[in-house]
């Protein structure tokens, strides 16, 4: 039995809603490494978090708008049937979730991995995709974010990547811990199905 695809509105709202957010966490950037620089390592040449793996991350987030914005102006525009704005309109969404998790996974390795609150953000878009699409969808989104905080931990865990501690003089934390990887995981495993639900109980999705 095929998935019916959400509304238009409903797709229009989260679309407008992420490329809200991208600005916001883009513009954010620099006061956040500022801020972790000033309050984890005062008075060290060096920063506790990858400078310029965050500005990959800050460009990401704006070349992903901007490629929103430049698609919807030509491909959603004037004179588009309803029916293929709103197919296009629900791969763009899902592109937009895509490219989010991505960066999620960049900013969590390059501002501290497991020692670091990063991954939590997530929480925002499994709200906003549950919320807007669906409980089935806000899944998969919580799913997809959660692999990707799980692989990058796992990576520094292995070696297999950097790992970026928060404070310059704390070069034995705890993000070599099994117990410690295994809880932060699964708090945030548990914190994402909550807000699946809420998001999804917070407004009747309809098809």
């Amino acid at each position: 039995m095929a998935v019916a695809m959400p509304r238009r509105e409903n797709l229009e709202s989260l679309s407008a809603l992420l490329v809200r957010a991208r600005w916001i966490a883009a513009a954010a950037v620099p006061a956040v490494v500022a801020l972790a620089w000033a309050a984890l390592s005062p008075g060290t040449p060096e920063p506790p978090v990858n400078v310029w793996g965050m500005a990959d991350v800050a460009g990401l987030l704006v070349l992903a708008n901007l490629l929103v914005i430049i698609y919807s102006r030509r491909r959603l525009g004037a004179g588009v049937d309803p029916a293929v704005i709103r197919i296009r309109l629900d791969m763009m969404v899902r592109i937009q979730v895509g490219v989010d998790v991505v960066a999620l996974a960049m900013a969590f390795n390059y501002m501290g991995g497991i020692e670091s609150p990063v991954a939590f953000a997530s929480v925002f878009q499994a709200v906003a995709v549950a919320r807007w699409l669906g409980p089935r969808e806000g899944r998969i989104a919580a799913l997809a974010m959660l692999t990707g905080v799980c692989l990058v931990a796992m990576l520094e865990y292995n070696d297999a990547v950097h790992h970026w501690h928060l404070m310059s003089d704390w070069r034995w934390g705890v993000w070599d811990e099994p117990r410690y990887i295994v809880s932060y995981l699964g708090s945030l495993a548990a914190l994402l199905a909550l807000s699946v639900w809420a998001g999804a109980g917070g407004r009747r999705i309809a098809p």
